[in-house]
């Protein structure tokens, strides 16, 4: 359809096309995610140049073309100079990015998809790289509640008994399964891997769940252990002193595990990012002034950064990732830094 529109957007991927054009994916306010070429923006002299960088957010000015649209002006709002001077937020941005890419639609307004990207991008450029990692956690959590497919974390998933995490008990524990959609009590949780869901696992005269029968053979379902205080990951996955471990022993790390186990600190925080999303989605449906609803998430954030350890925020966050990537169907490839990038901090 022929015809020029005005956009607000935020460039979230670009690849080189042609001589000296690029080709921009970009997340729109009015249109949804689109696709459309910068006709000379990697020519030196090009007002485009610096305006289709990555997370620039610009008004633009498009034509409609046959198999692509043309950006004919493009006028910048804001950008986010912060990002590339630092690794550690420009790969939480480019991770966020990637979420939003597995939502977004095209020629369909998602305003609170494009201003949740906007409020995180906004925070990663202004606090110190440091920071990064629970900014980048909270936004995945508020991303995943806005796709539907939030992790439950106040209730099992198979008894639907609310978990209360002991922080008094160094040994209290549960497990995470994807599949499943969240917590799943330890013992039910391996023992679902092994049986149908729909055969309960017998009970104790005391209503708890019985371990599972014993068997000779090594189990072949994938568990991960979470990381601990003092033994924070390495790029390849390990840890000196705690490995990350399948629960039946070896020393193999799979990308995908069937079943993760987290300690109460792992869950107070899971259970913290819950109502903090959830109130921050209630805060935009019912559009409170965006200084009050920053506020107010700003506190919420602190506390939580006071509260966790950098261990538990990436137990957390390689949690998260397992259930983003069973549910949205897709690696996220920015993933793949963040221990390398985290664990010096």
């Amino acid at each position: 359809m022929a015809g020029t529109y005005k956009a607000t957007g935020i460039n979230l991927k670009g690849m080189p096309l042609g001589e000296s054009d690029r080709l921009l994916t970009v997340l729109t306010l009015e249109y949804g995610l689109i696709r459309a070429v910068a006709p000379g923006a990697r020519k030196y002299e090009s007002s485009l140049r610096g305006r289709s960088g990555l997370f620039v957010v610009n008004q633009l000015l498009m034509v409609h073309g046959r198999s692509l649209d043309k950006i004919i002006q493009a006028e910048t709002q804001e950008s986010f100079p912060g990002l590339s001077l630092d690794l550690r937020k420009l790969t939480a941005a480019q991770y966020l990015a990637e979420l939003v890419l597995c939502q977004a639609l095209s020629d369909q307004p998602q305003a609170m998809l494009f201003h949740h990207l906007l409020h995180y991008l906004s925070r990663l450029d202004q606090q110190p790289g440091s920071e990064a990692l629970p900014c980048l956690v909270q936004g995945i959590y508020q991303l995943l509640t806005l796709a539907g497919v939030a992790p439950r974390v106040h209730v099992c998933c198979l008894t639907q008994a609310a978990v209360e995490p002991d922080l008094t008990d160094e040994h209290w524990a549960i497990a995470f399964r994807s599949d499943l959609g969240g917590l799943v009590m330890l013992e039910l949780g391996s023992h679902s891997l092994r049986h149908p869901v729909g055969s309960a696992p017998s009970r104790s005269a005391y209503g708890s769940v019985s371990a599972p029968p014993t068997s000779t053979a090594r189990p072949k379902h994938q568990v991960h252990r979470p990381y601990r205080e003092g033994a924070v990951p390495s790029a390849s996955g390990r840890n000196s002193g705690n490995r990350l471990l399948p629960r039946g022993g070896g020393d193999r790390t799979p990308d995908s595990p069937d079943m993760v186990v987290l300690t109460a600190q792992d869950v107070c925080l899971l259970q913290a990012l819950s109502i903090q999303s959830t109130e921050s989605t209630v805060d935009h449906m019912i559009s409170l002034p965006a200084e009050a609803a920053t506020e107010t998430q700003q506190q919420e954030v602190t506390s939580l950064d006071h509260e966790a350890s950098l261990a538990t925020w990436l137990t957390v966050e390689r949690v998260l990732r397992y259930h983003a990537q069973h549910h949205l169907e897709r690696t996220i490839q920015s993933a793949a830094l963040i221990e390398a990038c985290f664990a010096e901090s």
